[in-house]
């Protein structure tokens, strides 16, 4: 019964403290703390998401994946406000200290000229996560 309710608690908080997490910092274009959901040396592979230049779609490490937020937040979402909807989550595989999940996202735009947020896409969060002193952290992102 221990071990259960260890995993239901590490269940709850890589989707409460990880995942959506994750989503808030961005939409509040909050760039230190959205990649300090990373490891030190995560990598993201953003080849999914259409809306990305084709130069701008990896990064390797902490440090990388922080200035890929601040060109963004910079560029295209200058004048953008985001909402990440994040539903869904699998968990394909689930230790005390990693994680495997699958997680569908809807994100919106809304410019300040927008009467209404509008869909901006659909797609599909692969992730590799791992527990690293005592905090659960993406140590790599995959767009579907």
């Amino acid at each position: 019964m221990a071990d259960r309710n260890a995993e239901i608690e590490n269940r709850i908080n890589i989707q409460e403290k990880l995942l959506y997490a994750y989503a808030y910092a961005w939409d509040n274009k909050d760039c230190v703390g959205w990649s300090n959901l990373f490891t030190a040396d995560a990598f993201i592979d953003l080849t999914g998401d259409a809306n990305l230049a084709s130069t701008a779609k990896r990064a390797n490490g902490r440090e990388a994946i922080k200035q890929f937020c601040e060109v963004r937040m910079k560029t295209a979402l200058a004048d953008v406000k985001s909402h990440h909807f994040m539903t869904n989550t699998i968990f394909n595989q689930i230790t005390p200290t990693s994680a495997k999940t699958h997680t569908y996202a809807i994100v919106t735009w809304q410019k300040s000229s927008d009467p209404t947020p509008l869909l901006q896409i659909a797609l599909t969060y692969r992730d590799v996560i791992v527990k690293q002193n005592g905090k659960w952290l993406l140590k790599e992102r995959y767009i579907e």
